[in-house]
């Protein structure tokens, strides 16, 4: 007995260490408190313009993302559309959302530690990998049937993932301050057969 998994969602973790000047450069920015009041992020969405050395780091990844694993043409590239950085203090947290407008996103953590939550990617569980008609009891759950699916980060991890997949963190039950970069990153060139091909600048 063999089971075929098709089309599964490529998430990508690796870890790029983190040095003290991009945590100093951070502290420089302006933060607003979000809109649903569980957060701040930078009023400046263009964040990894001030840290080139971090913005090529991340871009050698998605590019290696891209050709290595994905397997896309070379002839299609890829850029950052925006990045901001998220402060989450003690009990601050990020509802389930997802990014539009954008193909690739990521989280990079500038400081994170234990207790400091989990980034989550949820699946309506009732629209599950058999039929949205049904919500089954599960004896063991794996990564077929869960609808939540947990990363446990810690300073210096980057997450690369489908813009479209709704994704939230969980509370922050430390003192101290967790740090997080997000980017969006979205394709350029010309490419698609002739009857639906585009061009993107």
């Amino acid at each position: 007995m063999k089971l075929h998994q098709l089309n599964p969602i490529p998430i990508l973790t690796t870890d790029i260490p983190v040095k003290k000047e991009w945590l100093e450069i951070a502290d420089q920015f302006k933060y607003i408190r979000m809109a649903t009041g569980n957060g701040n992020y930078t009023e400046d969405k263009y964040v990894l313009n001030k840290l080139p050395d971090l913005r090529l780091e991340i871009a050698k990844i998605i590019e290696q993302f891209a050709r290595d694993i994905l397997k896309i043409n070379k002839k299609i590239g890829f850029k950052f559309l925006n990045s901001w950085i998220n402060i989450h203090g003690h009990k601050d947290f990020s509802y389930s959302h997802y990014h539009s407008n954008s193909l690739f996103s990521g989280v990079y953590y500038l400081k994170c530690e234990e207790d400091q939550g989990f980034l989550e990617f949820n699946n309506n569980k009732y629209n599950n990998h058999l039929s949205s008609l049904f919500s089954f009891e599960y004896d063991e759950l794996n990564l077929i049937n869960n609808s939540l699916h947990r990363f446990n980060a810690r300073t210096g991890n980057l997450i690369i993932f489908p813009s479209s997949i709704p994704h939230s963190v969980s509370t922050n039950n430390s003192q101290e301050k967790r740090y997080s970069l997000a980017f969006n990153a979205f394709p350029f060139g010309k490419f698609g057969e002739p009857e639906s091909q585009i061009n993107l600048e």
